[in-house]
């Protein structure tokens, strides 16, 4: 009985000990294991994982992502708990909302590594070529639900996009610059009757074989047999306009260090900037040309 008494306890302080611990303190002092503490942008994380899982094959340096959102992972960034923050706002935007302090943030420095764009698409058969970010949002939100209505034919419109199974920031991005906000503040949901699927694979070929149906996709995921690409408030989704940052319908991810800590930061930086690091960047994104 005593020695199950004394198990007991040892398994509540260990459990203690966990939950009081910081994981991003307790990374960020294992410099000498290697290790390099990250956290942001909920949608950019995904391309920082991508980075991260292939730059951590090479060894024996590692990075490590935590999905935060901005305003946490900059102030963990002035905390001195990460190494790195990234961000889908400039550095410069994030600032005049955020308190930090400006000794801390006179050292960081703010670079652009890649864009996320969202093209929308519609049957080959339909004559809608353009659409403005409003006739969008009320597709999606299901305030409009015939063609006729955004000047098309009287054709039913048959919405679908991704389901919450995929692995992507897809969703997530499109409905931050499409659906706006609730008086409460909460995110406007999609049109709740819609098909939802799990691949961009499945969404091109609801499109391609529905004439009444329209749907959106990250720009990289996009194939010319899935269907027509909509000009959005009449700019065309093409690489140079998503570089000039003309179209409308993307945002951009930001990586946000300390100057300072340039050396321990340079050997990732230097994979993410390096052909390798564009391949994989624009597998689902577009990599931005190196300043």
């Amino acid at each position: 009985m005593f020695q199950k008494i004394k198990i007991f306890r040892l398994i509540v302080s260990v459990v203690a000990v966990c939950l009081m611990t910081d994981p991003f303190q307790e990374a960020l002092g294992a410099d000498q294991n290697g290790v390099l503490m990250s956290a942001g942008c909920k949608t950019e994380y995904f391309l920082v994982k991508d980075l991260a899982d292939s730059f951590n094959e090479t060894g024996p340096l590692s990075v490590v992502p935590k999905k935060t959102g901005n305003k946490v992972a900059i102030k963990l960034l002035e905390a001195g708990k990460i190494h790195f923050a990234f961000t889908c706002k400039p550095m410069e935007a994030l600032l005049e909302n955020i308190s930090v302090a400006k000794e801390q943030a006179d050292h960081w420095t703010s670079r652009i590594i890649a864009s996320d764009p969202i093209v929308v698409l519609v049957h080959r058969d339909n004559p809608v070529k353009s659409l403005s970010l409003e006739q969008i949002h009320n597709i999606f939100t299901g305030k409009v639900n015939s063609w006729k209505e955004v000047g098309g034919e009287a054709l039913e419109i048959q919405v679908a996009y991704l389901d919450l199974t995929a692995n992507s920031g897809v969703l997530a991005v499109f409905k931050e610059l499409v659906l706006g906000e609730n008086k409460d503040g909460s995110l406007l949901v999609l049109k709740k009757d819609a098909v939802k699927v799990s691949s961009p694979e499945n969404l091109g070929a609801i499109v391609s074989q529905n004439k009444g149906a329209i749907s959106f996709m990250g720009f990289a995921s996009y194939r010319e047999r899935y269907g027509f690409l909509i000009n959005v408030n009449d700019v065309v989704p093409s690489q140079e306009t998503i570089l000039n940052n003309s179209y409308p319908l993307m945002v951009n991810y930001y990586i946000i260090s300390d100057q300072r800590k340039s050396k321990e930061l340079r050997p990732f930086f230097s994979f993410m900037e390096s052909d390798e690091g564009k391949n994989i960047t624009n597998r689902n994104f577009i990599a931005r040309p190196d300043k």
